[in-house]
């Protein structure tokens, strides 16, 4: 009772034995498989080697910031806790080798940010300026 029917509609026969028959696929079917597949293995790749570059840049900010200066490190944390969502904020804000004085340049991002319209938006060397102002010894 083995026949090969017309399968393109994705069905399934059962062969004499009882076992089923996988359906036949057209060529486009197969070439789409294999592109999907290919796609699949591409962005597992491309996810991969972003994990990989996340992991690198992680290991090797904590020993560089512990070296930066004060100003650099306040400017750092300050740009990267006013782009942070509030709850990734907070954790930023907890780091271990976070300076003094980054919660009031943090503040200062946040009411910019909320003042300053999407359709005019500040340049970032008057930013840097006002940052190195606040940041600056003297």
């Amino acid at each position: 009772m083995t026949s090969t029917p017309n399968l393109s509609n994705g069905s399934t026969v059962k062969s004499g034995s009882g076992s089923t028959v996988a359906p036949r696929l057209s060529a486009k079917e197969r070439a789409f498989n294999s592109f999907i597949k290919a796609a699949d293995k591409d962005a597992h790749a491309e996810q991969k080697a972003e994990a990989a570059r996340r992991k690198a840049i992680g290991e090797s900010f904590a020993s560089w910031i512990d070296n930066a200066d004060e100003g650099l490190a306040c400017q750092i944390f300050a740009g990267l806790e006013a782009s942070a969502t509030k709850t990734n904020r907070n954790r930023i804000a907890s780091h271990p080798l976070r300076p003094n004085g980054v919660d009031a340049l943090v503040e200062e991002l946040l009411a910019e940010r909320e003042t300053v319209q999407i359709s005019t938006p500040v340049e970032p060397l008057q930013r840097q300026n006002r940052i190195d102002a606040k940041t600056d010894p003297e």
